[in-house]
């Protein structure tokens, strides 16, 4: 699976939830602390955790992650870039943070870029290229 921005955390969490499925996921620039924790700059969006994804429900992936029982065996290849003027690039480095405090083995590339889908079209071809090496037929 691969994703942008909350299609990244998409990805991500639905890779986690169900990782018998998935054998790698990829995202860009991933909105990862989303149920995870609230946000006060965005009243609405708390609004909207509290009813559908609370912070430590089953959609939050930091949970999702505290809950494998065995990380070197059943977690799926992980890889994440995010762009140096992102808004979400803090999200991105607590994730990998919190992978690498876990040992949780990932790929985390902050490349040049911003959240946009031209930083997306320069960077898909990585996401493939993983997809790629992991795959076999």
């Amino acid at each position: 699976q691969c994703g942008f921005s909350m299609g990244g955390y998409g990805a991500m969490m639905y890779t986690l939830l169900h990782p018998n499925r998935f054998t790698a996921v990829s995202a860009h620039s991933g909105s990862f602390t989303f149920a995870h924790e609230f946000r006060e700059d965005r009243p609405e969006r708390t609004e909207f955790m509290k009813a559908v994804a609370a912070p430590g429900s089953r959609y939050d992936i930091f949970a999702l992650l505290d809950n494998f029982p065995d990380f070197t065996k059943d977690v799926p290849a992980i890889r994440f870039d995010v762009g140096d003027r992102d808004h979400l690039l803090e999200q991105n480095r607590r994730f990998h943070a919190f992978l690498e405090e876990n040992c949780i083995e990932h790929s985390y590339i902050e490349n040049s870029g911003a959240h946009q889908w031209s930083y997306v079209d320069s960077h898909l071809r990585e996401s493939l290229k993983f997809f790629s090496d992991r795959l076999t037929i």
